[in-house]
């Protein structure tokens, strides 16, 4: 399984100190951030020749690009024309997957409206060849599975789904795996994202930022990457927390680095005994 590892992580670091450390760290891929008040790794105003020095420092760390992440990048009053930009972005540097939030509140307005509203957007991935993931996020528009299962049923297409956020599901109320399982191949993109041990379901409390570091917390990493290394192998887990804008670049490398043992270990840990 190869592990992706979010810019966001190093927001007051700079791109260059992520791709050095991210790179050191043994990870394959950049999820590469670029949201307003957060990590603003790309401008998706560059044009062809900047794209290009990106994607040759990338490469020359051993890198590529798994996907772009632009939150706060839409809503219906605003309109498409700025995800229309990140999108293009994501083609330019080779992202397989954009990562999004929904835009919108819970319940301000039905699935009918929102897919009329979003349906330009996924016809123009589909056309890139980029897939669109949105987050689900508790007491969000995308809050639990069958929410999540009723939109996408509204598109029927391979180039829309979910960015899976654990975390979430659980405090809505609902255990990950089996959340995981209930959307199958419809998602898109998972967020390795760990949270406090000991927080009951329906409870939003993820903790710390050490607590939110894969393996620190109760996320049950072994079966949820089992199930995706046995039916979903093209997804790159994401290692992403939130709370690591204070943190000294020494200890954000720590941090990565046992994340990304933990996660292998279990990888090993579901695969079979070679005979």
């Amino acid at each position: 399984m190869r592990f992706s590892c979010a810019t966001q992580l190093f927001q007051k670091h700079g791109l260059r100190a992520a791709i050095d450390i991210i790179s050191k760290a043994g990870y394959n891929s950049l999820d590469l951030w670029s949201t307003p008040g957060r990590a603003q790794h790309l401008d998706p105003n560059h044009g062809r020749e900047q794209f290009g020095a990106l994607i040759q420092e990338v490469e020359t760390h051993g890198l590529s690009i798994y996907a772009l992440t632009a939150y706060r990048a839409h809503t219906p009053d605003e309109g498409l024309s700025r995800i229309f930009k990140y999108l293009r972005a994501a083609e330019e540097i080779g992202a397989k997957v954009l990562v999004t939030g929904t835009g919108v509140k819970k319940d301000q307005m039905s699935f009918e409206d929102y897919a009329s509203y979003l349906r330009p957007l996924v016809h123009k991935a589909t056309d890139a060849g980029i897939v669109i993931a949105l987050e689900n996020h508790v007491k969000g528009f995308l809050e639990s599975p069958d929410e999540c299962n009723e939109l996408l049923d509204k598109f029927g297409s391979d180039y829309l789904g979910i960015a899976f956020a654990g975390l979430h599901f659980h405090a809505a109320g609902y255990e990950p795996l089996v959340a995981l399982k209930s959307l199958g191949p419809r998602v898109k993109a998972f967020l390795a994202w760990d949270f406090k041990t000991g927080v009951p379901a329906g409870e939003l409390d993820a903790g710390n930022a050490a607590d939110q570091v894969p393996g620190n917390g109760q996320m049950d990493f072994t079966n949820v990457l089992k199930f995706l290394d046995s039916n979903l192998p093209k997804i790159q887990p994401i290692v992403y927390w939130g709370g690591a804008e204070s943190w000294a670049v020494e200890r954000v490398e720590e941090a990565i680095r046992s994340a990304k043992a933990h996660l292998t270990a279990c990888v090993e840990n579901v695969k079979p005994a070679n005979t």
